[in-house]
This record gives structure tokens, sequence and C-alpha cells, in this order.
């Protein structure tokens, strides 16, 4: 549904597109998306919509960089945790 080419000179950087089958299905996922997130988002205020927004984006960060260090052969210190 997404096709990648190289963008310019520098075979490094590349540029993704949709395929034509990406274009026809397109329309229903980003409608499948808009309804997902109403109904998820259902009575929320903008300003919470913003907060959990704030608080995912917060718990990404700790998630990749605790993914990134185990990546790379580190151990996660399970004593740390409180069972």
């Amino acid at each position: 549904m997404i096709q990648q080419r190289p963008r310019g000179e520098n075979l490094k950087t590349k540029e993704w597109e949709l395929t034509e089958k990406g274009k026809k299905i397109y329309p229903f996922i980003l409608g499948e998306h808009l309804y997902s997130e109403k109904t998820a988002l259902k009575g929320f205020s903008k300003e919470e919509v913003s907060q959990l927004e704030e608080y995912l984006i917060r718990v990404r960060e700790n998630i990749t960089l605790d993914w990134e260090l185990v990546k790379k052969g580190q151990k996660r210190n399970y004593s740390e945790v409180k069972q």
C-alpha cells in the first residue's frame, strides 16, 4: 500500500508514497481512524485531550529510552520494581 523510493541523488534518503491500492483504500482507513478517535475521546474536553496527548508522549519517551538500552544489550534492573 506504500512504496519507498530514493529521494534525490543521496540513495540513503528515502521518500514514501501510496501505491494505487493505497490510494484506493486511503479514504476508508481515514474514515476508520476519525471514527475511532471520536469514539475514544467522547466526553473529553479539549484540555483533557491535550493532557492525555502529553501523557502518552511521556509514556512513549520512557518506553523508547528503555527499549533502546535493551537493544544495545543492557539489562533491565528489576530490583527497582516493587512487587
